[in-house]
């Protein structure tokens, strides 16, 4: 595979960043998939994040003019090479996201590519996904938890923001298809998230536009053995999970207007019809409200505190919500930190 280089211009309306790490073993069989799409008018990038196996061998062998290589020079670091690539892209292109161990259906790139251009209104496109296993074998219905996960019906703008906010992820990253002015309006890819990279941008492209799930699943997840995929809840993952978690809802209410919040929670308007508009109290009190998960109280108990750190805020809140610090010390009781 050819290096690219600082002098290449990308000229086409779709292009692809393939990331790869350490998936050697299936790296072949993905690197096929993308390059037998019936839309073959693309170029892809793929960024290799510094693997230990085959995985450079395998990108060596494989001959396509269309593909370009690349390494992040050092682990990890991918997400800062995504978006220096995201940035070369032409502005008016589409861009696609593909994973080292995952698999495309032979349309997905025409059908999503016809989908933005015929709907200009959406931001983005996803679509329905296959679990597969480390040997390529389908999980039926029912026997993994992403066949369900990812069967998502499509909503409104607000209705996804909801969703997010309350239940968390439920989109799968190599099935996006985004348009990449919106992608580079946005900055990319934030590099302080390692478990909630993707979910952290879907949030901030539904505050900038509208969401559409394609029903047909274009997309093969691979659920690899000994819990070898990022997304696995182990204690490490986990951990990670709540914490990005709570920094993600801590910019929820960011470039959202008071009339976007009754949107999102229609349920919650007394929180939001006050005489000052208080966002990011009114949404941890939401918070409060509907969700009792761990990283929405933290989230709601350490932005309180913060909220009340900066001067005559503390005086709003109490003109606005009968909050203070009285009713800030019981929560802080009430939700043990430890």
């Amino acid at each position: 595979m050819q290096h690219l280089s600082e002098a290449h211009k990308f000229q086409k309306k779709v292009n692809i960043i393939l990331s790869s790490y350490n998936h050697g073993s299936s790296l072949s069989e993905t690197l096929n998939s993308v390059a037998e799409q019936s839309l073959a008018d693309f170029e892809c990038v793929v960024i290799d994040d510094c693997s230990t196996d085959n995985s450079i061998d395998v990108i060596d062998a494989f001959n396509d003019p269309r593909f370009f290589f690349k390494s992040t020079g050092r682990n990890p670091r991918c997400c800062e090479t995504w978006n220096e690539i995201i940035n070369r892209f032409p502005t008016d292109s589409y861009f696609a996201m593909a994973h080292s161990d995952d698999l495309w259906q032979p349309h997905k790139l025409q059908k999503q590519e016809k989908f933005l251009n015929d709907n200009t209104e959406y931001a983005a496109t996803f679509s329905d996904v296959t679990a597969i296993s480390q040997t390529g074998e389908i999980f039926p219905s029912g026997q993994h938890s992403l066949t369900e996960i990812f069967r998502q019906p499509n909503r409104t703008r607000h209705e996804w923001l909801r969703h997010f906010f309350l239940h968390g992820n439920c989109l799968c990253h190599p099935s996006v298809m985004v348009r990449t002015e919106l992608m580079q309006k946005l900055g990319g890819y934030r590099y302080n998230f390692t478990q909630l990279t993707d979910f952290d941008i879907w949030v901030r492209i539904a505050k900038s536009g509208n969401i559409f799930v394609d029903q047909e699943k274009l997309t093969s997840f691979r659920v690899r053995e000994n819990d070898g995929n990022s997304s696995t809840p182990t204690r490490d993952n986990e951990a990670r999970h709540r914490y990005e978690t709570m920094e993600i809802l801590r910019d929820f209410s960011n470039n959202l207007s008071k009339d976007d919040l009754k949107e999102i929670f229609p349920d919650c308007l007394g929180l939001l019809d006050t005489k000052d508009f208080i966002p990011d109290f009114s949404l941890c009190m939401i918070a409060l409200t509907l969700k009792t998960t761990r990283p929405h109280q933290f989230f709601a108990l350490s932005t309180i505190h913060h909220l009340f750190r900066q001067p005559g805020l503390a005086d709003l809140i109490w003109d606005n919500f009968n909050f203070s610090k009285r009713e800030l010390a019981m929560l802080t009781a009430k939700i043990s930190t430890i």
